[in-house]
């Protein structure tokens, strides 16, 4: 059993860095998201209204994007649960 929870860990340790990796690379697109809102504040000649759509547009993407890594987070926090409650019961 313990070399099955050990596997089971190294599988965690594995998709846990890939997951890292997955954020750092999707850094440069929090970065470009950041330069678009700071264009929020309008074109010339642009009405308010055409500037109320793209700011409700930018903060549905970026809503939508938060919120994946908020369920990202919850299942990489609920998969070490899992192995913590496993590792504990197995320690006793």
């Amino acid at each position: 059993m313990e070399r099955q929870l050990s596997e089971m860990l190294r599988h965690v340790a594995q998709t846990q860095w890939k997951v890292a990796d997955l954020l750092a690379a999707e850094q440069p697109l929090a970065d470009q998201a950041a330069t678009f809102l700071g264009a929020l504040s309008g074109l010339p000649g642009e009405s308010q209204e055409e500037r109320r759509e793209r700011g409700t547009a930018v903060s549905r993407s970026l809503t939508g994007y938060l919120s994946q890594l908020a369920e990202l987070e919850m299942a990489l926090a609920d998969q070490m649960e899992v192995i913590l409650r496993e590792w504990k019961r197995q320690e006793e």
